[in-house]
């Protein structure tokens, strides 16, 4: 379980929940969240973000990260007012920020 003040990550339960609400999220979302909450504040390319949650053979765009990342911040921020979860490290790709 992580936890980040009322963001909670619960691999084994496969939920994310804020302030005990459950957060719907898709298994890649919820993959590639709990990735960059388990290593916070480091930085990842968008193409080690592809080999550590969609896996070596695959096939599509380095930019598949940056669409689930929007989604990603759409419901925390919109559902949730947790904002700044995620961070763009520019010219790079993403890192976990502590909420």
């Amino acid at each position: 379980m992580l936890r980040f003040g009322s963001l909670e990550i619960d691999e084994r339960a496969r939920e994310v929940r804020v302030g005990g609400v459950v957060a719907q999220f898709t298994r890649r979302e919820f993959a590639l969240l709990l990735e960059l909450a388990s290593n916070p504040g480091v930085a990842f390319s968008r193409e080690r973000l592809l080999q550590k949650v969609w896996g070596f053979d695959f096939a599509g765009e380095a930019r598949t990260v940056d669409v689930h990342i929007y989604r990603l911040r759409d419901t925390l921020e919109k559902r949730f007012g947790l904002r700044d979860v995620t961070c763009t490290v520019h010219g790079h790709g993403y890192k976990f920020a502590r909420p």
